[in-house]
């Protein structure tokens, strides 16, 4: 049973990380070689395609789930209180927290080169974490951290078959970030 709630939850994991992955646009502004400013955007990675599912595999990857780790999960839980199944952040926040860090990492020399969207929950009583509303405690969440492949596995991640196994390690000292909003119970 702990495998299917693993492998159930990688597959929420990758989907997620397909969303944010393509909120890593920026807006970049380049002198001209006159005094004019244009606009250009920056060079965008299009291995995300790769990884876009259609609205079919989004609704059978719900109904897995719903079957599957949040029925065994909820058959624990108080009956009118059932677990977290979605988190939600606005683009700005997922922009911002990219942005910084990426600043971060490169302050400790370091080069952000993915996130991991890591599962957790939130303890069923306090204190935690004083801006977490109270609502939100036993309740499960997900939370994100930068990640860095290392220069000897840079070129076997951008390998045409990468390997599952080269998926970046944490970078030490640069924050998290959580605090999305969550349904239920929100």
């Amino acid at each position: 049973m702990r495998i299917k709630i693993y492998s159930t939850r990688a597959l929420l994991l990758l989907s997620t990380a397909v969303v944010i992955s393509g909120c890593t646009q920026e807006n970049k502004q380049v002198k001209s070689a006159g005094t004019e400013k244009k606009s250009e955007q920056s060079a965008v990675n299009d291995s995300y395609q790769k990884k876009l599912i259609d609205s079919n595999l989004m609704s059978e990857l719900d109904s897995v789930y719903s079957a599957t780790n949040y029925k065994y999960i909820n058959e624990k839980r108080d009956k009118t209180k059932p677990d977290s199944r979605e988190f939600w952040y606005t683009i700005d926040e997922l922009e911002g927290y990219i942005a910084f860090a990426k600043k971060e990492a490169e302050s400790k020399g370091e080069k952000v080169t993915g996130l991991k969207i890591k599962l957790g929950q939130y303890p069923a009583k306090g204190p935690f974490d004083s801006r977490l509303d109270t609502k939100m405690y036993g309740y499960q969440t997900v939370y994100l951290i930068p990640t860095v492949i290392s220069a000897k596995d840079d070129a076997q991640a951008r390998s045409e078959d990468q390997n599952p196994a080269v998926k970046g390690a944490e970078i030490e000292g640069v924050p998290g970030m959580d605090l999305s909003s969550a349904n239920p119970p929100y």
